[in-house]
């Protein structure tokens, strides 16, 4: 992002005017005023997580110890869990961990279950991303309480034909004393339908 180049050549008086030295000397400044509007836009974006560069991105992590893997993490992934890790902040409920969640999961992806007898919490999701998984963890570690359990239960969406046959066989089995060796010990007879209900 630029602004507009920089000339201070513009306030100059006459008097410097056709002055070969002035001119170059000024040529050297705005070079050098432009470079500083670069770092100062840079330094700027640099604040913020969703504009910081890679390097401030990898020390964010490492203030918050997360170890970066770049076979699988995207940068836009590290930055979504940056701000996940910068923006868990106490009194923590259950609605807040359902809005973290949320934000990692999707709306609607997950059911957050408690039992509160047991001091369980049970997480019923279909997460099939090993990034999100592993911000899952982190963050439901973070925000339940020490004394309460943390179960993950994962969720395979498919889909079960039912059909209404029934078929039933009639077993034919060898009489004691009768089994020869390579005899089978029983038969199974041919399949008929059977109406249920």
């Amino acid at each position: 992002m630029r602004i507009e180049e920089t000339n201070l050549g513009n306030y100059l008086t006459d008097y410097y005017t056709g002055i070969r030295e002035m001119n170059v000397l000024v040529g050297v400044e705005n070079k050098i005023f432009d470079r500083l509007k670069d770092d100062m836009l840079n330094a700027l974006g640099d604040q913020f997580i969703k504009t910081c560069s890679v390097k401030v991105l990898a020390a964010w992590e490492k203030l918050f110890d997360i170890v970066h893997d770049a076979s699988f993490e995207t940068e836009e992934f590290r930055r979504e869990r940056l701000i996940n890790r910068l923006s868990n902040r106490k009194p923590f409920t259950l609605r807040f961990l359902i809005e973290r969640l949320e934000s990692i999961l999707g709306a609607g992806t997950f059911e957050v279950t408690v039992d509160h007898n047991n001091y369980t919490l049970y997480i019923e999701s279909a997460v099939d991303n090993r990034m999100h998984y592993n911000e899952v963890i982190q963050t439901v570690h973070r925000i339940k309480p020490a004394n309460m359990v943390y179960i993950t239960v994962p969720v395979l969406h498919s889909q079960v034909d039912i059909g209404t046959q029934a078929f039933i066989a009639e077993m034919i089995f060898t009489r004691l004393g009768s089994w020869r060796l390579g005899m089978p010990f029983q038969e199974r007879g041919a399949n008929r339908e059977v109406n249920l209900l």
